[in-house]
């Protein structure tokens, strides 16, 4: 899965990237949401939604260098996406901006999961093809090494290490947020980490919700091992 932040033309077709790579948590908000429509509030933090160039594509070289020059000014806030076009036939008029950033955070995670389960297998396969003999639940340094380099960008990313700092408060236009929150699963004092924070960050607590998710489930023990022991 793949969320970009794009500069799109007037018929909506990319004319380059508004950064490099795909957009993460580690993307500042300022360079998010190039070629979407985006409902809500980002407290004067201005961002690439809503937003069209006038340009065609063969009037532009390097995307950087085009909005460094300010052809592309940032988006306004909207309430609703029925003034670019007929809402009638989709199931809402809002392109809720704090469901863009939960979305943009899950995706990348969810990539890095897929990443780490296959590069997991793959090293077992070998393992077991080759006949490396060990101790009973030993693995060779070469599938502990090939496990950690797949599963420490999980690590990471589930702890938000590198996650751009909010300048203000976001708000959306839905009830996104809130139907989100309520979903929990809760601890004893009643925490969840759906939580939201939106002022400073996305979330209020700095481990992913991810971590109840069947594709964390579905990750080979060894896997899993790595990513608690160094949760502890």
């Amino acid at each position: 899965m793949i969320v970009r932040s794009v500069i799109p033309d007037r018929h909506g077709y990319a004319l380059g990237s508004v950064h490099e790579g795909p957009t993460t948590d580690a993307t500042p908000i300022v360079s998010r949401w190039g070629g979407w429509y985006v409902t809500g509030n980002a407290a004067g933090q201005s961002h690439m939604g809503n937003v069209k160039s006038p340009a065609l594509s063969h009037e532009v070289g390097n995307a950087r260098q085009y909005l460094a020059k300010g052809s592309v000014k940032p988006g306004p806030g909207i309430t609703s996406v029925a003034r670019f076009f007929d809402t009638e036939d989709y199931l809402s008029s809002h392109s809720d901006a704090v469901a863009l950033m939960v979305l943009t955070h899950q995706a990348h995670l969810h990539n890095l999961l897929t990443i780490a389960n296959y590069e997991a297998r793959i090293a077992l396969h070998e393992e077991e093809a080759r006949a490396i003999s060990t101790a009973p639940g030993a693995h060779p340094e070469s599938t502990l090494r090939r496990v950690k380099n797949s599963a420490e960008p999980v690590v990471r990313a589930m702890f938000f290490a590198n996650e751009a700092p909010l300048a203000g408060a976001i708000s959306g236009t839905s009830s996104f947020a809130s139907e989100f929150m309520a979903r929990g699963p809760r601890d004893g004092r009643g925490r969840s980490l759906r939580e939201l924070n939106l002022e400073r960050r996305l979330f209020k607590y700095r481990l992913s919700y991810l971590i109840y998710s069947e594709p964390f489930n579905a990750l080979p023990e060894i896997v899993k091992s790595y990513i608690y022991q160094r949760f502890r």
